[in-house]
């Protein structure tokens, strides 16, 4: 069964009582995950790494990251409607209990631990909608506007709160702490109902 991690201390209230439904992830790779997956830009890279001058079509862009033909960037789904999921809290933790104000692992304690504690399985789910959003920033006079793009009607406020967010306003400062949206970035959106 496949799994989504969760580590944001933002959203364990709404994951603890299951209010969270939907999870927001990245629909690029990283420039490290295109590098494994396009042996083209690696062996440039390679070669520009070791002192080498790059030449044809293929050249690094000014933010740093290798510009190619392949269109190897965009990251497939990693669900499909109807897929069941285990969600964890810090799944790759050695740790198997976390405390329920911080979310941080509890090594030492003595006694009935149900009580301030829950286990890293926080449950399943069934995958019931997948979608595309593109997210950006801009900043004027001082000001940060954000915006949501999508080919479907989405509110700013629902998407929000489906994710386990107070508001907007919130979700945009922590995507924009994450992923920088001053340059347009694309994410997919996972709903899902829970299992149990």
């Amino acid at each position: 069964m496949k799994t989504i991690s969760f580590s944001a201390i933002e959203i364990l209230p709404t994951l603890l009582s299951k209010k969270k439904c939907q999870t927001i992830k990245p629909a690029k790779y990283t420039r490290e995950e295109h590098l494994i997956r396009c042996p083209v830009c690696y062996a440039f890279e390679t070669k520009r790494l070791e002192g080498h001058p790059i030449r044809c079509s293929q050249e690094l862009g000014t933010s740093g990251q290798v510009c190619c033909k392949q269109g190897s960037w965009d990251r497939p789904p990693r669900f499909k409607v109807r897929d069941q999921v285990r969600l964890y809290w810090m799944q790759r933790s050695k740790y198997q209990w976390f405390t329920e104000k911080t979310g941080n692992c509890l090594t030492d304690y003595r006694g009935d631990i149900s009580k301030i504690c829950f286990n890293k399985l926080l449950g399943t789910a069934e995958i019931t909608e997948v979608f595309k959003i593109e997210m950006n920033k801009i900043t004027e006079n001082y000001s940060d506007s954000y915006f949501i793009r999508t080919k479907k009607e989405v509110n700013r406020e629902r998407i929000a709160k489906l994710d386990g967010f107070h508001s907007a306003e919130q979700m945009f400062k922590w995507f924009d702490k994450k992923y920088d949206l001053s340059q347009p970035k694309q994410f997919w959106v996972y709903k899902w109902k829970w299992l149990k």
